[in-house]
């Protein structure tokens, strides 16, 4: 997708009015984007096992 602004400042409102009105379409089609998600393990000489924080902070998010 290639959007034009006749004048340099503009580009940034034009920018923030695209996202936002394809925003609103997702919303009213139903279509949702999930955030990225990173699972790190941490490696303590022989045994894998994740991070206590990571651990701590996945728990919270299940409940």
């Amino acid at each position: 997708m290639i959007l034009r602004a006749r004048e340099y400042v503009d580009q940034y409102l034009l920018k923030h009015e695209f996202i936002k009105r394809l925003h609103e379409r997702y919303t009213r089609e139903g279509i949702t984007i999930p955030f990225p998600i990173r699972t790190l393990v941490r490696r303590d000489g022989d045994q894998e096992s994740p991070s206590p924080a990571l651990t701590r902070s996945t728990r919270e998010e299940l409940q």
